[in-house]
């Protein structure tokens, strides 16, 4: 199949990469409990990290509709965005959905959750 020069050529959808990872490193927390904070510290931090995520996963997807371009990172780039979180980084709903996954490795509080993502980062 040829490569549409259009679209980034992602191996995986970005938030199955992302669950699939979470549900892993919750799994061998499961199996080998580590915590790495106290329980409010980790709920805390998870949870501001969460609503952070959310928040700017929810800016960048409103920003990419109100332009009229497609989110999904499989289909052709109808328009260049350079509002909204657009100003700041190219692939803000990256950076959110790596925003939730820390929010949720510190609710998990363990420490594979947190080694998963070095890989799954540089990906």
């Amino acid at each position: 199949m040829a490569h549409d020069p259009d679209t980034p050529g992602v191996i995986s959808f970005p938030p199955l990469l992302l669950g699939g990872t979470m549900v892993l490193g919750a799994l061998l927390d499961w199996l080998r409990p580590l915590p790495l904070f106290s329980q409010l510290t980790a709920r805390v931090l998870g949870g501001t990290l969460l609503t952070l995520g959310a928040a700017l996963g929810l800016a960048a997807v409103q920003t990419l509709r109100r332009a009229g371009t497609n989110v999904r990172p499989d289909q052709p780039t109808l328009r260049l965005v350079t509002a909204g979180p657009y100003r700041w980084t190219r692939n803000p709903i990256y950076i959110a959905g790596l925003t939730v996954y820390l929010g949720v490795a510190c609710v998990i509080n363990g420490p594979a959750p947190f080694l998963l993502l070095l890989p799954l980062a540089g990906c």
